[in-house]
């Protein structure tokens, strides 16, 4: 607990030990001696010392000493109850149960607050609580039983208000006093009460009489020793103004102490500016002397703020209770508004507005009426809005409220007032006349309507409640259920409820086609037609049918149609289309062409082993075909087995299967067979073969020698034909013998000897045409090879069949068997033989081209390639000395590469275009012999040259000449860097020039070019010792360029070059 110790000089401040102020001092306690005394003393201080004044100030210091006795100081303690007190019985028995008393050392004197009866007091850290249930006395005192100054205590307590036992007052303050009595001091129940007495009572106890206290919680106890108390200013509480109307009100106050002074004038002052108002505003003196009292106050303004304090007067001065504030009442409402009467529709709210001055709140009624006999408060579901003096009541319009009648009640705390009345018209429109509505799906719906009263209109609404432009047209898109709503409207803009129309929208049946295909077959036969639901209805092309045949519709697309009807009347549909195909023919299935069958047949007899049947299918355009042969459109069936052999094929278009189409094969045995000898005597290399035949037939008839053919194969080596024959002797007469060539080489043959027979007579059952001997030779009478021939069996002691030599009666085999075809090779081979030394003034080669391959080549279309080193840069010049097939036919050339390869940088070109001829398989061109001359006739090195072979005499296979068919490289490797190919940018005509006449007559030589047109041209004339003669320039060429060049003085051996962009030629010229 704090003590607060606070001494109070009230009007003495001391500033320093050397000087005193005594401004404080108020005129009504010092007199105008001590006035004139101060006044004196200041003057005197200020002035020069006057000894004369010396008793004038010391009777005037006596006046102030006997005045200041009346002034002594005051000391205050103050118990804060931040620290805990002593609490105990302090004198009650031991058995006493309560905490009667609580100790406080203040200013070394022991304070009591005793007296608990019937509860205790504690401690609640800042606080005494006293809790207790009934009237209770506590008392505060000195332990010593000692007067002492009392100046205040905060109190904070709780009743129990019982209208019998505990009434006002609750508390009583009860002061004994050691001077003049002070009056008790009444409270109301719980309260917060802070006394404070500024300048302190002496007293000898202060009495706190409860009357039903709970509880009590004390705190701030301020006391002080006693002492000379001077009179001070009287204490009064201003009383809260009461009986306040609009221009009264009742005002007072208690005074509760006289502050040692008679208080000779109490009353109250009042303003309604100043918040503290003093004597100098409105003043009303009421009486004087101490306790209660009030007066009615009139004149005042209405809804006035006013400020109001009591005061009270002694000797000391004027003091004031704190500040009251009071509102005057305003005067009573008036209207200024009244309600007007209104109509409105049935649902929509109809308003009433009023506006009254001073209205402070408002009643609206209603009475079915206008004298508002028995009027009722609003109808359920009105709205009041009040804002200020404003009113506004909104109701909802029913045909129960038709009719009836309103008013406002205006009220403050004045009084109130009636407004006039006013009236509710409310219009009444009813639903209007409807129909709901069903559709099927993806029908076409009809705008909405409904039925209005005459002289209504009507106002449609989406299934949302959106308001609608017009009647809508429902959409059948979606089986669905909506509900639209219409209302009408009357004249007066009413509209009524709204009316729902429930539209509903029924899915169409879901219809199918079942087990019908997209596409019959012409043959398919009768369909039956089926549609899901079952019991629906069946068109075909648009005529009812329950079943179709295809062989009795056209070709071509149809449509189907099936309808079914629900249970609501929807109906749906459902189409397919079916198109009816043509059932495919039967596809050939026969003989092909190219064999020594029949063509075209799908019937064939053949004797046994003469070869295999190629059957060939077709007719089936856009189709497929299947049959024995798979894929393929030829199969080759063996005639190896005695028997019937059967195949089929059928044609498949557009799925649909056509009729069977059928080859046979029957295969009997043979009767006719060949028998050969070779005459030759094995040998296979000379120049004349010599297959001696003999027929036999084994069967039962005998066969025309006319129905009878019989084919030799062989291949004929050389370009020249097999077509010198001998017959040597054949007793069966008559014997032809001519040599074919194939158009497709076949295995061991490029062609056969066929031998008929045109002399009559038949070949006998069971016997045979006795010797058949000839000889065979080509035109040149070359060597063949007859040991890859198909036909040559090298037998020459007896006649022995032989199946390779194929017998055939009326052209369709009957002995033997065909050599297979081959597949056509294009081969060649280039042979060379060097002519000269490797070191010499010219390159003489031979070359040699062979056709190795088993297709005949045309000689025009073939070149060769001849790679070597000029040794001068230059073009060399070119000659062909010899050709088996003429000089004539051969042509050659000097090309220089664009820039140097392995072993060269030129290369001789042969080529053949004067030769219609062809090159056939395994045959030669024969020798070709071409020389080569440096420009400047020096010696060439052609140990270098990439295409020099160094085989002397035979020649010999050389891979480096490389050979060309078309422009297409054929034979040999192209020295590296070289192209394998001709070369595009090659000029197609060849510069070739030529003297108008050499030796030359005369100073100049005519000189005719051809093969460079549209080139430039230079031509060099030199001695054989390289020195210039003369040069001319042309710049573009003609197809045919003749060039007259001078000669100068030069006799004997000129060389003239003449060379273009890519092309040079050297020309000797003699000038005798």
């Amino acid at each position: 607990m704090i003590v607060k110790q606070k001494t109070n000089y009230p009007f003495v401040h001391f500033k320093t030990k050397s000087t005193m102020s005594i401004s404080t001092l108020p005129q009504t306690r010092l007199g105008n001696p001590l006035s004139r005394f101060l006044r004196w003393i200041g003057s005197w201080i200020n002035a020069p010392l006057n000894l004369g004044a010396i008793p004038a100030l010391l009777l005037s210091l006596l006046t102030v000493l006997l005045t200041l006795t009346s002034v002594s100081a005051q000391t205050k303690y103050t118990a804060d109850f931040s620290t805990q007190p002593t609490i105990d019985k302090y004198g009650f028995a031991d058995d006493w149960p309560w905490n009667s008393t609580v100790t406080i050392n203040l200013g070394g004197v022991e304070y009591l607050i005793t007296d608990a009866i019937n509860g205790s007091y504690t401690w609640n850290g800042s606080a005494i609580v006293y809790s207790t249930a009934g009237d209770a006395n506590p008392r505060i005192k000195r332990k010593d039983g000692q007067p002492f100054n009392f100046y205040g205590v905060k109190l904070q307590y709780t009743n129990y208000k019982d209208p019998v036992y505990y009434t006002y007052p609750f508390l009583t303050i009860q002061y004994s006093t050691t001077g003049s009595a002070l009056a008790d001091e009444k409270y109301d129940a719980d309260q917060t009460v802070t006394v404070a007495k500024p300048n302190g009572v002496g007293v000898t106890q202060v009495v706190l009489a409860f009357h039903g206290l709970n509880t009590l919680t004390l705190d701030d106890l301020v006391v002080g020793p006693t002492g000379a108390v001077t009179s001070v200013a009287p204490t009064v509480l201003t009383s809260a103004a009461s009986g306040i109307g609009t221009t009264i009100a009742t005002l007072g106050g208690n005074v509760t102490a006289d502050g040692g002074a008679s208080v000779t004038q109490r009353g109250v002052v009042y303003s309604t500016t100043n918040a503290t108002p003093t004597t100098s505003d409105t003043k009303v003196v009421i009486g004087s002397g101490t306790g209660t009292f009030s007066q009615s106050i009139t004149g005042l303004t209405s809804s006035t703020t006013y400020y109001v304090r009591a005061y009270a007067t002694n000797s000391v001065g004027t003091s004031y209770g704190s500040q009251q504030t009071f509102v005057t009442l305003p005067p009573a409402p008036a209207f200024i508004r009244q309600p007007v009467t209104t109509s409105a529709c049935t649902g929509n709210t109809a308003a009433f507005t009023v506006t009254a001055s001073a209205a402070t709140s408002f009643q609206w009624q209603q009475s079915a009426s206008a004298d508002f006999a028995n009027p009722t408060t609003v109808a359920p579901g009105s709205t009041i809005i009040t804002t200020g003096t404003s009113s506004t009541l909104t109701v909802l319009a029913s045909s129960s409220l038709n009719g009836d009648y309103f008013r406002a009640v205006a009220s403050n705390v004045s009084g109130n007032v009636n407004s006039s009345t006013a009236q509710l018209t409310v219009f009444t429109v009813n639903e209007p006349s409807v129909k709901n509505v069903a559709y099927c799906q993806f029908t076409t719906a009809d705008p909405l309507t409904a039925t209005a009263s005459v002289g209504n209109s009507l106002t449609w609404y989406s299934a949302d409640g959106s308001r609608l432009a017009g009647a809508p047209t429902p959409s059948t898109s979606i089986p669905t259920t909506t509900t639209y709503y219409v209302s009408q409207t009357n004249g007066f803009g009413c509209e009524g409820p709204r009316a729902a129309i429930t539209i509903t929208v029924n899915a169409l049946p879901t219809v199918s086609i079942n087990g019908l295909a997209s596409a019959y077959c012409q043959d398919a036969g009768i369909v039956t037609l089926n549609g899901s639901p079952a019991d629906g209805h069946f068109t075909l092309d648009g005529t009812p049918a329950t079943n179709f045949n295809t062989a009795s519709l056209p070709l071509g697309q149809h449509t189907t149609v099936y309808s079914y009807t629900n249970t609501n009347g929807c109906v749906n549909s459902t189409s397919q289309t079916i198109t009816i195909k043509a059932t495919p023919t039967a596809p050939s299935l026969v003989t092909a062409s190219g064999q020594p069958f029949p063509v075209g047949v799908s019937n064939l007899t053949a004797s046994q082993n003469t070869g295999s049947v190629i059957l060939t299918v077709g007719g089936c355009s856009g189709g497929t075909i299947t049959w024995n042969g798979g894929n393929s459109t030829t199969l080759a069936v063996s005639t190896s087995t005695l028997g019937i052999q059967t195949y089929t094929a059928t044609c498949t278009q557009n799925g649909c299967i056509g009729p069977v189409a059928s080859f046979l094969l029957t295969v009997v045995p043979t009767s006719l067979s060949v028998l050969h000898r070779d005459q030759d005597y094995g040998n296979t290399q000379n120049n004349i073969i010599k297959p001696f035949l003999e027929l036999a037939n084994a069967g039962s008839q005998a066969i025309p020698y006319s129905e009878v053919t019989v084919r030799y194969w062989l291949t004929s080596e050389g370009n020249a034909p097999a077509t010198n024959f001998a017959v040597y002797y054949a007793p069966l007469g008559a014997v032809n013998m001519r040599y074919v060539m194939l158009a497709q080489p076949r295995q061991g043959a490029f062609g056969y000897v066929e031998y008929s027979f045109p002399g009559g007579g038949s070949l006998p059952m069971n016997g045979n045409s006795g010797p058949i001997e000839n000889g065979i030779q080509k035109t040149d009478g070359s060597p063949f090879n007859e040991s890859n021939d198909y036909s040559y069996q090298g037998n020459y002691a007896n006649y022995t069949p032989n199946s390779h030599i194929t017998a055939y009666r009326n052209g369709v085999i009957v002995w033997g068997q065909e050599p297979t075809v081959v597949t056509s090779q294009t081969a060649v081979q280039v042979y060379s033989a060097a002519m000269d030394n490797p070191t010499a003034s010219q390159i003489k080669t031979r070359v040699e081209l062979r056709n190795t391959g088993n297709v005949p080549l045309p000689v025009s279309s073939l070149k060769l390639r001849y790679y070597f080193t000029s040794d001068n840069g230059q073009l060399a010049n070119v000659y062909v000395d010899y050709a088996d097939m003429g000089t004539a036919n051969v042509q050659a050339r000097v090309m220089q590469l664009a820039s140097p390869v392995n072993g060269a940088d030129s290369y001789v070109e042969l080529s053949f275009s004067g030769n219609t001829g062809q090159l056939n398989p395994l045959s030669s061109l024969g020798f070709v012999d071409f020389r080569l001359v440096r420009s400047d006739y020096g010696l060439f090195n052609q140990a270098n040259d990439y295409s020099y072979a160094a085989n002397y005499g035979n020649v010999g296979l050389n891979n480096h000449i490389t050979a060309y068919l078309n422009n297409n490289l054929v034979f040999g490797t192209p020295s590296s860097g070289a192209s394998a190919r001709m070369i595009a940018q090659e000029p197609t005509s060849v510069l070739q020039a030529h003297l108008l006449g050499n030796p030359v007559v005369g100073d100049q030589a005519m000189v005719e070019i051809r093969g460079a047109g549209g080139q430039s041209l230079t031509l060099k004339l030199v001695d054989l010792q390289g020195r210039p003669v003369h040069e001319l320039r042309v710049d573009q060429a003609g197809d045919v360029e003749q060039v007259s060049m001078p000669l100068g003085q030069s006799r004997g051996a000129l060389l003239l070059r003449i060379s273009g962009a890519t092309q040079q030629q050297v020309l000797k010229v003699i000038r005798p």
